[in-house]
């Protein structure tokens, strides 16, 4: 729509879905979408100006040419517009929801679908933000990202290659629900030795004692902390893991494989919940060995989890409460191969 003070854009788009014939939308693909596409407006032209010097770039397409053709990009221009125009939508996400859960909910996605030279625009664009005064528009930008490409080295692409693969595990085609730990044999209880409140962690560690008299097969499992379990080969246990991601050496080391943040103020998953008090069920592979299970029980505190089953639970992949109420309940999918929170 044009107007004396300029243009206004509109985006009209279709829902991907309804309920009870009420339209309803993924609120993050609905965001990636609009930054992406409208981003095109503004960094095509960029490129495009430019064009004859990313030529010299050429010999990076050899090492994602089979996945983004795999995705419908077929020539290397048009891989560098398409970076472009996704870093420019995963900075977006950081300028709205923070830069942790922009990295988890849209950053790791492109990451885990071989878009690896995001790792050097978005370095740049980050500067970008910082010197608007003196690069007032994306345009006069560009010769700084051309830069930021010749810094890139065959040792990098590696490196973001070999990450790349590691996000897209584990390779199984579900996650086990939280309460598939009650039917195994094997279980191992894993705890906590570096909780920064000491007196929530004992009230924890007493009421996991309580917890396992009421179960058989959890009375009979061996318990060892955190820093015993490191030790350890865990591939013939089923894992039972307590505590949070920070007091607990062996979820600290393994919790950036699931696609959910615990923070001290908020917990990012498929949404933000702001606020403290946030305890949290997970069910997921052990990740030694993709044919055990493992539950998790965490939170923000350590007493956050205690009394969890004083309200169902059991049937999902995650479940966040608070206050014995429950938040969410959903399941994990898998999105390009790459985990995430629904």
């Amino acid at each position: 729509m044009y107007k004396k003070s300029g243009a206004e854009l509109y985006a009209v788009i279709a829902p991907e879905k309804s309920a009870i014939r009420v339209p309803t939308f993924d609120i993050s693909a609905l965001y990636r979408l609009l930054w992406h596409e409208f981003a095109h407006s503004f960094a095509n032209p960029a490129i495009e100006k430019y064009e004859a010097q990313f030529d010299q770039f050429d010999w990076m397409w050899n090492s994602i040419k089979e996945s983004m053709k795999a995705q419908a990009y077929h020539s290397w221009h048009s891989v560098m517009k398409e970076h472009l125009t996704e870093a420019i939508a995963c900075r977006m996400a950081a300028l709205k929801f923070g830069e942790n859960a922009a990295e988890l909910n849209y950053v790791r996605r492109q990451y885990g679908m071989n878009w690896i030279y995001l790792h050097a625009l978005l370095e740049a664009l980050k500067r970008y933000e910082k010197e608007r005064q003196q690069y007032p528009t994306l345009e006069s930008f560009i010769p700084e990202i051309i830069n930021a490409l010749k810094n890139v080295k065959k040792s990098d692409i590696d490196i973001w290659i070999a990450e790349a693969k590691n996000i897209k595990k584990p390779d199984v085609s579900m996650m086990p629900v939280i309460d598939a730990i009650y039917d195994q044999k094997d279980i191992l209880f894993i705890t906590s030795s570096n909780e920064a409140d000491q007196k929530a962690d004992q009230k924890l560690k007493d009421f996991i004692k309580k917890f396992r008299n009421r179960f058989p097969t959890f009375n009979k499992a061996k318990v060892v902390a955190d820093t015993t379990a490191l030790k350890m080969d865990l591939s013939g246990y089923n894992l039972s893991v307590w505590g949070t991601p920070k007091g607990n050496k062996f979820l600290q080391k393994y919790f950036e494989l699931i696609p959910l943040l615990i923070e001290d103020d908020r917990i990012i998953g498929e949404n933000i919940y702001e606020g403290t008090g946030y305890g949290m069920l997970i069910g997921w592979v052990n990740p030694l060995n993709n044919e055990k299970v493992m539950a998790i029980y965490t939170g923000q505190s350590p007493v956050d989890v205690i009394d969890f089953n004083e309200i169902p639970n059991g049937a999902g992949n995650y479940h966040i409460f608070n206050n014995k109420i429950t938040i969410k309940q959903s399941t994990f999918r898998r999105l390009g191969e790459i985990w995430f929170a629904k």
